[in-house]
């Protein structure tokens, strides 16, 4: 930080390490009098949204495995980001495709990041010949080499780029001409230059559609050719959006480029519509002749069309020669050069200039696959009308040499970067007419008046408001993992005779240990446990146990007495892992609500155990199911959870939030599925690699407080959701991915609610899920759910 005077008046520089910043105060101090100079920076302490990965010198943070932590922090199944396709290489691994190119051209965009001075980025193999073509850092600077057959040409950068920020390479190779530019992701202005020719007259890379192409690192049984330095490559790659599809009368606009007499632009398009825009770009238009460049779809044809606004302009058109259109639902590859324009290198129209030729100039606006609503005016009337007609895909822009990343567009409406269809994807879903009420649960709900949609404005957002739930003074939940317990110090005197124990208890389980008491080494003991929902009392007063007695009825809220033997210490639930549970025959803690124990006629202070854990206060009033408050999560499946091609999940929920996170499971990469409450309707989200897919619900929305249940069903790359009977499926524009390659746990919850009969279906296998058996629970309840009163709330 710096304080300086800069022409007479204060200035303050600045860098935090994300740039330099100036903020000059424009009053002048050069009087000769003094001046009082203030600085107070003021940090930002706090944040508000979904942090996705933290890494410092190139290692991951694991963001929940913190030290300490202030206020509520919730998890997200999915943090802000844009879905875009990158890799970590760790030095070990490498990345093969295979993909068709051409023999006479090569066009590469790769995105990089690493600290690493040396690494294999690219490398295009021929099984059958000696051609190749790398891409590398050697002492972190870009290296390309590659070889036609009669010579390596190598080109190496002159900068360093080793310093762990993203840089994007553009590599354009026309025969034996090789273009390499090289600039910071995301500051386009600075950039690196280099071009060259190989040596001799060979002008093809030879290689056929089945040889490999390694990213990242090459196996060790692979030769290589002596000019390759590296053989691995420890960084990141990723790739630049390069496609765009116009399905809904859209455009995108990108930053303008600069253009001359001798301005080339390349690009591939596929339509099945015979008219429409492609590019579009036009000059200032508050200069005074305002020029215009237009390549559009007429009738079939394709049409470049170059002049001044609203007045003299030159065009060529080129039709195909078989009678055929070009709206024709293939690909087409377009090469514009002023003076010369070429459609699939085989249709070739040129048209000449006015006299003088066309002045240089360099476009203040540029837009693909259409026009915003008032730019149509200046393009001729005849193709006015064309401004937002064109659907389909265009992709692969390069003008002026530079493969252009669509990632970075100014502006776009509806357009879907990064894909390459010709038509709308429809959402399949059934009429209104089929629409099924959710149905509340009858047996716990209480009744509460009914929610009238009608009496409210036509789209408004209508939920119900739940007050927090009310707990049972003096009473512990137990059951919130398998060793939920509390532990009280007695006096061995007092019970050495008989034991006296009455509790108050509220439970709908079948299993689990209500009471142990015992010395320290377990020789003698008292155990009350339930069986198939009945008491059962065992005990060993040190000659062996004796037969128990019959089960007794367990009746919910019921206090029970039973004459026991000696002890020393006396712990409500299933003891702690330290505790041997042979000898006691306790496989599971008590899950339900104890309230009211006493020994031997003195009342148990369940305020202040000796010790205590897993426990929590009980509700007033219950019903089954787990209760989320709205600050936490629960995750299960520590080792992960492998979704792979097919996987139902299904389950029911209740909330009165719109917006909610309820289950999701991930991986390192993209691969996921999940459910979440938006506007409160379901949201299925799918994404088996290529790119996420989503169906939603349709109907009444579900943030009623009301049951309702839920089955997502996917199926290779179909996805389907059933919601209270009532089915939703929507097509994947990937059909080529069917598998979600997931490894992370289970994680629920993110809003406040219930949730209960959580069902994971693969196959035969059925995984029916426990909160209880959670590896990590925060701010959940697990077996009780609270019974609310509600009212409608609009908001």
């Amino acid at each position: 930080m710096a304080l300086e005077v800069h022409d007479g008046k204060v200035s303050l520089l600045w860098d935090v390490g994300s740039g330099s910043s100036r903020l000059e105060f424009p009053a002048e101090i050069s009087n000769n009098r003094w001046t009082r100079v203030n600085v107070t920076r003021a940090a930002i302490l706090s944040f508000q949204g979904c942090v996705g990965e933290a890494s410092l010198n190139e290692r991951n943070i694991g963001l929940w495995n913190y030290e300490r932590r202030e206020g509520e922090c919730g998890g997200c199944f999915s943090s802000p980001q844009t879905e875009e396709t990158s890799f970590h290489f760790d030095g070990s691994g490498f990345s093969l495709v295979q993909k068709s190119l051409r023999a006479t051209s090569t066009s590469i965009v790769l995105l990089f990041k690493t600290l690493s001075p040396g690494g294999l980025l690219l490398y295009l193999a021929s099984n059958n010949t000696r051609d190749f073509l790398s891409m590398e850092l050697v002492g972190g600077r870009v290296r390309l080499t590659f070889d036609l057959g009669s010579g390596a040409l190598i080109l190496t950068s002159n900068r360093k780029y080793n310093s762990g920020v993203w840089y994007k390479i553009t590599l354009q190779r026309s025969k034996r001409k090789g273009y390499l530019s090289i600039m910071a992701a995301d500051q386009s202005s600075e950039k690196e230059v280099l071009e060259a020719e190989s040596p001799g007259t060979a002008s093809d890379l030879n290689r056929s559609d089945l040889d490999p192409i390694y990213i990242g690192g090459l196996p060790a049984s692979r030769p290589i050719r002596r000019q390759v330095v590296s053989r691995s490559y420890v960084g990141c790659i990723k790739n630049a959006v390069r496609s765009v599809s116009l399905l809904y009368g859209g455009f995108v606009q990108i930053a303008p480029p600069s253009l001359g007499q001798e301005a080339e632009l390349l690009f591939s398009f596929s339509s099945n519509n015979q008219s429409g825009v492609l590019l579009a770009a036009f000059s200032d238009d508050k200069s005074q002749r305002q020029h215009f460049l237009s390549v559009h779809l007429l009738s079939g044809a394709l049409e470049a069309e170059l002049g001044e606004v609203g007045g003299a302009s030159q065009r060529v058109m080129v039709v195909r020669p078989d009678g055929g259109t070009f709206g024709d639902g293939t690909k087409h590859s377009v090469i514009l050069i002023i003076n010369r324009k070429y459609v699939d290198e085989e249709h070739l129209k040129s048209v000449s200039l006015l006299p003088g030729g066309f002045p240089r100039w360099s476009p203040a606006s540029f837009f693909i696959g259409g026009l915003p609503s008032g730019e149509e005016s200046r393009l001729p009337i005849r193709v006015q009308g064309l401004s937002r007609r064109f659907r389909g895909c265009i992709q692969h822009l390069v003008v002026g040499g530079a493969l252009v990343d669509l990632s970075g567009a100014l502006k776009y409406e509806g357009a879907e970067l990064d894909s390459c269809l010709l038509e709308k994807v429809e959402v399949a879903v059934l009429p209104d007419d089929q629409e099924v009420e959710p149905t509340p649960d009858p047996a716990h709900l209480p009744g509460a008046p009914p929610t009238h949609l009608s009496a409210f404005t036509p789209g408004a957002l209508t939920c119900v408001l739940e007050a927090e739930p009310a707990v049972l003074p003096s009473a512990i939940q137990f059951g919130s993992s398998k060793h939920s317990h509390m532990t009280f110090s007695i006096s061995p005197s007092s019970i050495r005779k008989s034991v006296s124990l009455m509790l108050s208890l509220r439970s709908r389980a079948l299993v689990g240990q209500l009471v142990l008491l015992s010395d320290a080494k377990q020789m003698d003991f008292i155990v009350l446990r339930m069986t198939g929902g009945r008491l059962v009392l065992s005990a060993d007063l040190g000659r062996g146990p004796p037969p128990a007695p019959p089960p007794a009825p367990l009746m919910m809220g019921s206090g029970t007495r039973k004459p026991a033997g000696r002890g020393g210490q006396t712990l409500p639930g299933r003891p702690p892992h330290t505790h041997s549970t042979r000898r006691i025959n306790a496989s599971s803690s008590f899950s339900g609500c104890v309230r009211s124990v006493s020994l031997n006629g003195a009342m148990l202070d369940l305020s202040s155990p000796a010790s205590q854990h897993d426990v929590t206060s009980c509700f007033t009033n219950d019903q089954t199911g787990s209760y989320f408050n709205g600050s936490g999560y629960a995750a299960l499946m520590r080792d992960g959870y492998k979704v792979g091609s097919d996987v139902s999940v299904a389950f029911e929920f209740r909330t009165s939030q719109s917006e909610a996170v309820l289950l999701g499971i991930s991986s390192a990469k993209v691969d996921a599925i999940g459910l979440e409450l938006i506007h409160g309707q379901v949201v299925f989200n799918v994404n088996n690699g290529a790119g996420r897919v989503s169906v939603r619900s349709i109907g009444p929305l579900l943030c009623d407080g009301l049951w309702h249940h839920l089955v997502a069903k996917k199926t290779k790359h179909s996805l389907s959701l059933s919601v209270d009977g009532r089915s939703y499926s929507t097509p994947n524009p990937y059909p080529q991915s069917t598998s979600a390659e997931t490894n992370n746990p289970v994680y629920l919850g993110g809003f406040p609610g219930c949730l209960r009969k959580l069902h994971l279906i693969k196959s035969h296998l059925n995984d029916a899920l426990e909160l209880s058996s959670a590896h990590f629970l925060l701010g959940v309840t697990p077996n009780s759910c609270p019974v609310a009163k509600q009212h409608v709330a609009q908001l």
